[in-house]
């Protein structure tokens, strides 16, 4: 399933692309869960990460697609942007912030649906959006393993440092690990999980990991050497 937000103030529009990704739905047998926002602010308004592809229109009332999607950008790198436009140097301002790719208004099924073979073709090969709910005093955090450096254990309490900041609660490290280790996370030490994917070198006994030194336990040293290359060499 994949999940896609519509970003569109003007309503012909969205009518356009919801009509234009059913039609793909169905001739292409891809399943999506598509989600409507009608401004740039209410997609930024709490969101948590949960999309896979967003169609944005650049021009809006109130937030217009670049900004938002630079404050989207701070906590989601990995999902897919295309942008909607009708003018060209909007479309190359969109590279900036990641954008994918970009279609020029009068939007066009045949335009549309070149683009979304490509971004789907993307996302396929990328790692499954996965996300671990962490239950604080303050209520729940929905945090995606794509923007999880890494995890930390002391006295009873988790440490999860994040894309988004850092968040503490009352677990037991066994709770997540057979689930993250499943997941290109490994345990490095008796209270530290790393995501693979995040360790920017090793030196002697040590992983960095978003300019952390993290300390890797002796005996784990040669097996996590293992996984750490194979990791690189099938990404």
């Amino acid at each position: 399933m994949i999940k896609i937000a519509i970003v569109e103030d003007e309503e012909k529009y969205e009518k356009l692309l919801l009509q234009f990704l059913k039609k793909y739905s169905r001739e292409k047998s891809a399943e999506f869960e598509i989600s409507l926002f009608s401004d740039g602010d209410e997609i930024v308004e709490n969101y948590d990460c949960k999309f896979d592809l967003i169609l944005m229109d650049i021009m809006m009332r109130f937030m217009d697609g670049m900004s938002a999607a630079e404050l989207i950008r701070k906590q989601d790198e990995r999902v897919t942007i295309i942008f909607i436009t009708n003018m060209v140097n909007y479309a190359i301002k969109g590279y900036q912030v990641g954008a994918f790719d970009y279609i020029l208004k009068p939007i066009t099924y045949f335009s549309l649906e070149k683009s979304l073979d490509r971004a789907l073709s993307k996302i396929d090969r990328e790692e499954p959006n996965e996300y671990i709910n962490i239950n604080m005093a303050t209520g729940v955090q929905k945090v995606a393993l794509a923007e999880l450096f890494y995890i930390e254990s002391n006295a009873h309490y988790l440490t999860f440092y994040t894309k988004r900041g850092n968040f503490r609660t009352y677990m037991r490290m066994k709770d997540v690990e057979h689930t993250l280790c499943a997941l290109n996370f490994y345990r490095i030490n008796k209270g530290i999980i790393v995501n693979l994917r995040y360790i920017d070198g090793v030196e002697e006994n040590c992983c960095m990991v978003n300019d952390s030194m993290l300390p890797i336990s002796r005996g784990k040293k040669k097996e996590f050497m293992e996984i750490l290359n194979h990791y690189i060499n099938s990404h």
